[in-house]
């Protein structure tokens, strides 16, 4: 099969032998025409007859030249839907695949050869090829154009194209494309391309072969006059050939295509003739390049390629004077080689080729008297030649190569001819030198990796079958290269002379690198012999240079070498000055730690003079244009800010040219420059943040390590560097550093002394910044412990130790205390200070008092606070200023706090892109920003968006980042948090396991544990309980002196552990834990808002556990006591558990009220789609599908259910939770088909997200087995309860909730399907358990299970034993309001237990209760009904008829107004006031109730229906007591009969019963007929 594209099937090393040894002359294209049959190898099938392809095995041979022969695949299947593209697409695609193939030869000639449609694409190429520049050489180069049947004016193809498309349809079934349309005769744009396809290049000739055989019942498909182009004679051959469209270019063997391929070489040479006529190559003459190209040339293929297209004098019909290609780049890249390449391949096309090395005046000298000698001129003087090659004739052009431009004190226009007769390429190291282009300019930079590889793997003749084991060391050894071509080839050469391996290499390069950038291969030497002479060479120019620049640039240069090669910030410098400005003023002697003096400002180099009052720049600037000039930096902007850098190999090179005391000199003023740069600091500049890996590659400098040698100066420098390195967060390098010093003082943390406060205030910071807070907070005490005997208390250092140590305090969740100090300083600023509105210190005081009001809950005075100093801090700042960035991101994270959320991501938006123009990606401001925005979008219900920021930041992290970068566990704990958020715990937990283990904290430090307490969140959304149990009650084991019981911290594990054991049936020891939790929040801060979060913990749990009214008042208290520091999130929190307190406690209403108002108010904070208002609204559908408000439910879970498809996957749990709401209340509708459906999908849903035995698997278990139930599904039900009770009891502990519960529906199941004694065993083995205490009594499951109990023992008869289950449920419930519909359900149950044992007044009390309380709480409800039927029965075993009619009545009424007619709980209601009617002396309405309901019963139940035999057998009775003995005997006789068929169900009335009343009908009806013989028809109605 071809794929579309070029194919070349003859001219390469497996197809072609003999001739094809040479490089080929010319390219054959063979292009094919419509594939009818879709046959997938029609590019090779058109040009096949009998197993010989003619233009591969026979055409070759014939045309006597090296050739290439290639297919040109393409879809042109008129019925395939992959045949999208138009002609002019597969033109294009033609073209485009040409060049690529003949990069290497872009003016080889080409012959097409085309079949029938393959002519049009052709055609469409060359016109595409004259209008595009880019492909000008293809036309240039089509010297003879071979069509076989192309239908120039279109064909008979409308016919046949659609007949085949048709047949191709029916066999794929996929549809037919436009490929046609073009082709039908006399269309439009058929006529356009045969005009334009006429005006061929002159020296292109044409043969037109044309059919004369029909193609079966389809005729000619190409008529002649279709089929040529109507040239003139000489230069289209028409030529008719004896075959059909299909056969015409197919032939099997030599002898039969011997006239056509005559035809095909005798005109091609005429073509190739014809071209030579018109256009007469130069033929080189003038030759004076001494070098042939390198055998190793490696990666320039693409630059040669676009010098050529911009240089040869074929293609280039510019009229530009001065035509000029400018190559620039630094030295040993590669600049000479590509020139040679460039020559090479252009030798025949210019006249003269002319090398001149204009290095030098001397050399550049030589170069052109050898240009003069060439040429035959006596003079030999620069200018001469010149003006004599300006003037050379036009038909004989010439190329000049001026290599090494490289001095910037020679002006290179003094070599370049003017004019348009030759061309000027030249190369240089001079960026500036690119002035002279006209045709072009390439800065060679390095080569890519791959080709710097397989560059040194030639140089070293490593054996193809070796590289690919050899790439790993190869690569090790391009990197310490920096890419650098000639260091490159020097290595390679350097290694296969010694012998040596590529690790040896890399050795000896780190140990005496000079030597090895020394070493001159034996062979091939470059201009410059080695790397070492390339760049000593720029040096030695700087040297001899008696401008003052040139010795600036070489004291630069050394400073610079001391720095990281790349990105260096230039204004830096500007800024030392300054501070060297402010240290001259200080003496040498000063010996104050934090100060820098005249000694440091000596240091400096002599370009930067602190005696000037003004700096100059121009001095630095000449010096960098110096050192640009020689390519040894490189100049470049890195967001607003100038930076140079240097190649790795030039840095390494000017530090190993150093001897060791000029080195250590150099060193040791850099290190100046950068302290001196922090010493002038007062406020942000964005470059200083671009300073971080510069001072880093300088302190690992061995001459900068402390020891007992190290100067008093010099401990003063890295103090500042200290300060500087603490400030761009490289935090372990400033603990190194410290470490050091204190070594060096011989301190301890424990002993700071006045001179030393100093490096302990940098201490204490960077203990804050490494999160060892009590650390921190120990070091800042001692501190200010000495601060109190030697400052005065309102100094301005004494308060700003107060002030660092409040901010450690708040991060340490001692925020009583940091307020405190806080306030403090403010009221000293504001009473004893003055200061002014934008003073530093007064802002910095009240930013971390808006921080700690923001961590005790006082959100909104957190805000006022932060958006005073964040207005004043704009007008004062910079936008990138970390101080500003620190105030913005707080205010952003308190409105998150205060659900301000589109203020939160506005702002974070804002810094994102502040900051990504002022930090690195390795910044942890630069972080901030992403963290801050994800976490807004969680907040605002799109984990979605979160996780592609987190992901994207952990890309590039991960990208630019070590291992160990204090950045990544932060980074993987927040993706850790959106996946949980998002329903993806698995991938949760992946996550937040990484972060742990990258994490470099502490086992007990603070961040540690809070990313613990996300792992164990993960573990319980993927149901792993017990994993989230161990892991914090590790944690709650944890001995850590530094964290105080009351830590914030330590108390979100309680919290978290008490939900855990609530979730895992361990009531008791939640509810301890979750009270002593309270206990430590109280003693620890009773007024912050973390207390309420607990408290209404508290009352969730109770709900949760069964005690509904103490849910209820201790979530009223929260709601209607709000804290005054309460955030709205926590009260809408309150509002929401309360709504769900009151549906457990059967307050309908309450809770429908109080859901509505909180989805309300979220409303008002949160958009629609956000996941806390679908919850509030989930609970809302639930309480009103409970007060029977179904279609408002149904409604309410349709919209949840909508919303969170358009933003959630089918398989997220709020998803699945909302899907099985709307199930359950389709199954309140009646619409059981519907609700099996919905709960059979998320039951699989489940499955597949977390497996059968997650607990969430075990819910949608639970509801699916519910809606088989309630659809009769009993069996299918039971299938259900089955499975899951067993993985509940495989995977879960014997009192879990889950597993209990699925035991329970399991009883319930068994009971529904007659399966009595197995409900009872389950049900007893629940109700009354081996130990019960007073806490587990009360459990709703059990009391759930004493009722079903209740419910077991009456089905089987064991009233009495009913009666004693159910007596204790009511007991129990008691508790609870008296409308809750548990208790109500208990109550009715005892009552009808009362009922069947005759304890008829205390059925009828208990029963009348339960109606009094229902008819206040539910109203017209169908449970109402049900107990008012009830009641009614008990009425009429009481004796008392007119009550039992008026609630049967009552019952009636409702079951007709909320039940369909065939309901039988509707039915048994209409039976039992028919009976009631009669007991009442009625008969006329008992009798006509039940005919009524009769009538009803036959069309709807079974005649065996229990129900149906009952209301007949009542009314024979009626009918028989009123006389209408025949209607009586009519219906008791069906009953016989239907019981005759029915003999197993002979419940009441029974057969025995029956045949008693109608024997009883039967005497009666005799006596009746004797006494009508004896005394006639008047005694006879007188007895009936």
């Amino acid at each position: 099969m071809y794929e579309p594209g070029l194919h070349t099937i003859y001219g390469d090393s497996e197809t072609s032998g003999g001739l094809q040894s040479l490089e080929p002359e010319i390219d054959v294209v063979a292009v094919h025409g419509l594939n009818f049959k879709g046959n997938p190898n029609h590019a090779r099938a058109t040009w096949h007859s009998q197993g010989s392809v003619w233009i591969r095995d026979f055409l070759p041979q014939r045309i006597g030249r090296p050739c290439r022969v290639m297919l040109f695949a393409y879809n042109s299947s008129p019925a395939k839907a992959a045949a999208a593209m138009r002609l002019d697409e597969h033109a294009r695609m033609l073209l485009s695949c040409l060049k690529d193939k003949r990069k290497d030869s872009p003016l080889r000639p080409i012959v097409f050869l085309c079949h029938s449609l393959g002519g049009i694409v052709v055609k469409s190429a060359l016109v595409e090829g004259t209008l595009d520049p880019a492909y000008g050489s293809i036309v240039k180069s089509t010297r003879l154009l071979v069509f076989f049947a192309t239908p120039h004016l279109g064909g008979n193809y409308s016919g046949i194209g659609d007949i085949a498309a048709k047949i191709v349809r029916t066999g794929l079934g996929t549809p037919s494309n436009d490929l046609l349309d073009g082709l039908k005769a006399g269309s439009r744009d058929v006529i356009r391309r045969f005009e334009q396809a006429r005006h061929l290049p002159a020296n292109c000739l044409v043969i037109s072969f044309y059919e004369t055989e029909n193609y079966g019942r389809f005729g000619l498909i190409v008529e002649k006059d279709s089929a040529v182009l109507n040239l003139s004679d000489d230069r289209e051959r028409k030529v008719a050939l004896k075959a059909n469209h299909s056969k015409i270019c197919k032939f099997p063997t030599a002898e039969s295509c011997e006239s056509v391929m005559e035809m095909i070489v005798s005109d091609l040479e005429r073509a190739l003739e014809l071209q030579r006529v018109m256009e007469p190559g130069p033929m080189n003459v003038h030759w004076t390049v001494k070098q042939r190209p390198s055998a190793l040339f490696t990666g320039r293929d693409e630059i040669v390629q676009t010098i050529i297209d911009a240089i040869d004098p074929r293609l280039n019909d510019s009229k530009t004077s001065d035509k000029m290609f400018v190559i620039t780049g630094m030295g040993g890249q590669g600049k000479s080689e590509v020139c040679l390449n460039v020559a090479s391949k252009l030798r025949n096309q210019f006249w003269g080729v002319f090398w001149v090395d204009v290095a030098t005046a001397a050399t550049a000298a030589r170069g052109f008297a050898i240009i003069a000698h060439a040429l035959r001129t006596e003079s030999t003087d620069v200018e001469d030649v010149r003006y004599l090659l300006a003037n050379w004739p036009a038909d004989e052009p010439w190329l000049l190569i001026l290599d090494n431009a490289d001095d910037s004190s020679i002006n290179y226009a003094d070599y370049i001819p003017s004019g348009e007769r030759g061309t000027v390429l030249m190369t240089s190291r001079l960026p500036e030198c690119a002035v002279y282009k006209t045709l072009g300019h390439i800065e060679l930079g390095n080569l890519s990796k791959e080709h710097c590889i397989e560059l040194l793997l030639n140089s070293m003749s490593v054996p193809e079958t070796l590289c690919a084991e050899s790439a790993a060391s190869a690569e090790a050894i391009v990197e310490v290269m920096g890419f650098h071509t000639l260091a490159i080839l020097q290595a390679g050469a350097y290694i296969s002379s010694m012998n040596i391996s590529m690790e040896k290499y890399i050795i000896d390069f780190r140990e005496q690198g000079d030597n090895l950038l020394k070493f001159i291969p034996s062979q091939a030497q470059s201009r410059y012999r080695n790397v070492w002479t390339t760049f000593e060479i720029s040096v030695q120019a700087l040297k001899s240079s008696d401008k003052q620049s040139g010795h600036d640039a070489l004291q630069l240069l050394e400073v610079l070498s001391t720095l990281h090669y790349d990105d260096i910030p230039v204004d830096f410098f500007q800024h030392a000055w300054r501070g060297a400005r402010k240290a001259q003023s200080i003496p040498e002697d000063d010996d104050k730690l934090d100060n820098l003096s005249q000694w440091h400002v000596a240091q400096l180099p002599s370009w930067i003079n602190a005696q000037k009052h003004k700096w100059d720049e121009a001095r630095l600037d000449q010096a960098l244009n110096e050192l640009v000039s020689l390519a040894l930096v490189k100049r470049s902007t890195a967001g607003s800010d100038a930076t140079v850098s240097l190649h790795p190999l030039i840095h390494g090179w000017v530090a190993i040219r150093q001897d060791e005391t000029h080195r250590r000199s150099s060193i040791q003023s850099s290190a100046c420059i950068i302290a001196l740069t922090q010493f002038s600091q007062t406020k942000w500049q964005s470059h200083f943040e671009r300073l971080g890996p510069h001072i880093t590659t300088l302190i690992a400098a061995p001459s900068l390590a402390i020891g007992k040698e190290s100067s008093a100066h010099m401990l003063q420098v890295l103090l500042q560097i200290c300060i500087s390195l603490r400030n761009m967060r490289c935090d372990a390098e400033v603990s190194a550093l410290l470490e050091q010093m204190l070594r060096y003082f011989d301190a301890t943390l424990d002993n700071p002394t006045s001179g030393l406060l100093p490096l302990f205030n940098v201490i204490s910071r960077n203990q804050f910044d490494l999160g060892e807070i009590d650390q921190c907070i120990q070091t800042i005490q001692k501190v200010r412990k000495v601060q109190q005997s030697s400052l005065h208390e309102h100094g301005t250092n004494r308060l700003g130790t107060d002030q660092e140590l409040a901010r450690a305090y708040n991060v340490n969740g001692q925020w009583k205390e940091a307020i405190a100090i806080l306030e403090h300083i403010r009221q000293i600023h504001e009473s004893h200070m003055s200061l002014n509105e934008d003073d530093p210190d007064r802002l910095a005081v009240l930013h971390l008092l808006g921080e700690a009001y923001e961590s005790i809950g006082r959100t909104q005075e957190a805000i006022a606070l932060l958006t005073e100093v964040v207005s004043i801090e704009e007008t004062s700042r910079e936008k990138g200023d970390p101080i500003l960035f620190g105030s913005k991101y707080k205010l952003a994270t308190c409105y998150l706090s205060n659900c301000q959320i589109d203020e939160a991501i506005a702002i974070f938006k804002e810094l994102d892109e502040v900051q990504a123009t002022n930090f690195s990606d390795r910044h942890p401001y630069r972080l901030g920003p992403q963290i801050g925005l994800a976490k807004a979008h969680i907040e605002n219900g799109k984990s979605r968006e979160a996780i592609e920021i987190l992901e994207k930041v952990k890309n590039t992290q991960n990208r630019l980042l070590e291992s160990g970068h204090s950045s990544r566990p932060t980074i993987e704990n927040h993706l850790g948090a959106a996946y949980r958020q998002n329903g993806e715990p698995q991938k949760a937990i992946k996550c937040l396991k990484t972060a742990l283990k990258l994490s470099k904290y502490r086992q007990n430090h603070p961040h540690r544990i809070a990313i613990q307490c996300e792992l164990a969140a993960a573990y319980r959304a993927n149901g792993q309980i017990a994993d989230a149990i161990a892991l914090l009650e590790k944690l709650g084991r944890l001995e850590d002196s530094s964290l105080s019981s009351g830590h914030p911290i330590l108390i979100k594990v309680q919290a978290d552990l008490s939900s855990l054991y609530l979730l895992d049936g361990q009531w008791e020891r939640a509810m301890t834990l979750l009270q002593n939790t309270i206990d430590l929040q109280k003693n620890s801060d009773k007024s912050h808002p973390n207390l309420l979060a607990l408290q209404q913990k508290l009352g969730t749990a109770y709900l949760d556990n069964g005690e509904v009214q103490k849910a209820v008042q201790i979530l009223e208290e929260l709601v209607q006591n709000p804290h005054p520091h309460e955030l709205p999130v926590s009260r809408l929190l309150s509002q929401h558990e309360l709504g769900r307190a009151y549906l457990a406690d059967g307050q309908v209403k309450a809770a429908i009220n109080t859901l509505d108002k909180t989805v309300k108010d979220k409303e008002r904070l949160f958009h629609k789609e956000h996941p806390e208002r679908l919850a509030s609204l989930h609970e809302l559908a639930r309480a009103y599908l409970s007060d029977g408000q179904v279609d408002k439910g149904i409604e309410i879970c349709e919209e949840i259910v909508s919303i969170q498809s358009s933003r959630l996957s089918e398989s997220h749990p709020d998803q699945l939770k909302a899907r099985c709401l709307l199930g359950s209340a389709y199954l309140h509708s009646g619409q059981t088909i519907k609700a099996v459906e919905i709960l059979t999908q998320v039951d699989e849903l489940e499955k597949q997200r977390v497996g059968e035995s997650h607990p969430d698997k075990l819910v949608s278990q639970h509801h699916l087995g519910a809606a088989y139930l309630k659809a009769g599904q009993v069996n299918e039900a039971a299938r259900v309860f089955e499975n899951a009770t067993k993985v509940a009891e495989e995977t879960l502990r014997e009192d879990h909730p889950t597993r209990i519960d699925m035991r329970y529906q399991l009883a319930c199941v068994y009971l529904q399907n007659n399966q009595v004694d197995n409900s009872i065993l389950i049900l007893e083995e629940m109700a009354y358990p081996r130990d019960i205490s007073d806490a587990t009594r009360a459990l709703p499951s059990r009391v759930a299970a004493l009722h079903q109990l209740g419910l077991a023992y009456t089905k089987s008869g064991r009233v009495a034993e009913a009666v004693a289950a159910l007596e204790e449920a009511v007991e129990i419930r008691s508790s609870l309001d008296e409308g809750h519909p548990n208790r109500l359900a208990s109550q009715y149950e005892l009552g009808s237990c009362y009922l069947s044992l005759r304890r008829i007044d205390d059925a009828v009390s208990l029963l009348k209760e339960v109606v009094r309380v229902e008819t206040l709480t539910q109203g017209r409800s169908i449970s109402l009904a049900m107990t008012l039927a009830k009641l009614g029965s008990a009425y009429l075993m009481q004796g008392k008829a007119k009550e039992a009619v008026e609630a049967l009545s009552s019952a009636c009424v409702i079951r007709r107004s909320r039940l369909e007619p065939d309901d039988v709980s509707r039915l048994t209601s209409e039976h039992d006031l028919g009976l009631a009617y009669l007991e009442t002396g009625n008969e006329k309405k008992g009798i006509s109730t039940l005919e009524e309901l009769l009538a009803v019963e036959r069309q709807c139940l079974e005649q065996n229906h229990l129900l149906r035999m009952k209301t007949q057998y009542e009314l024979a009775c009626a009918y028989m007591d009123a006389g209408k003995l025949e209607n009586g005997i009519q219906l008791l006789e069906n009953i016989v009969s239907i019981k005759k068929w029915h003999p197993e169900e002979d419940a009441y009335p029974t057969m025995n019963e029956v045949r008693t009343e109608l024997a009883k009908a039967y005497k009666e009806r005799s006596f009746l007929y004797r006494l009508l013989g004896v005394f006639g028809l008047d005694v006879c109605l007188d007895r009936k």
